[in-house]
């Protein structure tokens, strides 16, 4: 998936606010599953549910993501939904996504 502006254009401020305090409401397990999704499986959740799925069931996987396997297949499927539905990329909301500063921790 690209950035949200290249799927359909600008979004109102409303829009933008409203899928940031989506991405603020996710664990951090969560926030994780998405930076994982880009990272390992060039953006698709298809292929990191069939890799989970495949650890289910005890076939070949790519890596080791949790213990809870299961929780994290229901908040994938709750994650593309809500991408699907809003045409978004939620990795563009999560701090430290390229074009945003990460908050500051006050660890150097």
């Amino acid at each position: 998936m690209g950035s949200s502006a290249a799927r359909g254009g600008m979004m109102s401020g409303g829009d933008e606010q409203r899928h940031r305090d989506y991405v603020a409401g996710l664990t951090s397990g969560e926030q994780l599953l998405i930076t994982l999704r880009d990272e390992l499986y060039e953006g698709s959740w298809e292929l990191m549910l069939g890799d989970l799925r495949d650890r289910l069931e005890k076939r070949p996987y790519i890596f080791r993501l949790s213990s809870r396997i299961e929780a994290d297949l229901a908040a994938i499927e709750r994650m593309r939904a809500y991408e699907a539905k809003e045409k978004v990329n939620l990795r563009d909301y999560l701090a430290g996504s390229p074009g945003e500063e990460a908050p500051d921790d006050g660890e150097a």
